[in-house]
């Protein structure tokens, strides 16, 4: 639910300026979630392969990045779908990698105080959009 609340605040204005409706700008939150789903199961995976978390965290990072910037300059409908589905995919899997690298290399008696932090971070965050 906050991730379409967040894509909503801040994508839906600029996707108001490239005549995007707000029933669409919805359907495409959707797309979004299904692409994060989809890279929920797959990046992590990747990276318990490549036994590393920092290396898909970074890269899954910079793809993100550049995929916002990307959406501000694309038209229509199925474009912006397209990219907004592979921009679900990489930056969902940032937050469980994030928690997974924090556990990984905090010492083992702050790690539930590091992982609230974070938690509660992001919510506080997708609470401000």
């Amino acid at each position: 639910m906050g991730v379409l609340t967040a894509f909503t605040t801040w994508i839906g204005p600029i996707l108001s300026l490239q005549n995007v409706s707000q029933q669409s700008a919805g359907l495409l939150g959707g797309i979004m979630i299904m692409g994060g789903i989809l890279g929920l199961l797959v990046i992590p995976g990747l990276s318990d392969k490549l036994k590393t978390r920092k290396k898909p965290l970074v890269v899954s990072l910079l793809v993100s990045g550049l995929l916002w910037f990307t959406i501000t300059t694309l038209t229509g409908d199925y474009m912006v779908g397209f990219v907004i589905f592979w921009l679900g995919f990489f930056f969902m899997a940032l937050l469980q990698l994030g928690l997974e690298l924090s556990a990984e290399s905090v010492d083992k008696k702050y790690l539930g105080s590091a992982n609230s932090i974070l938690w509660e971070f992001s919510q506080i965050g997708f609470t401000l959009c």
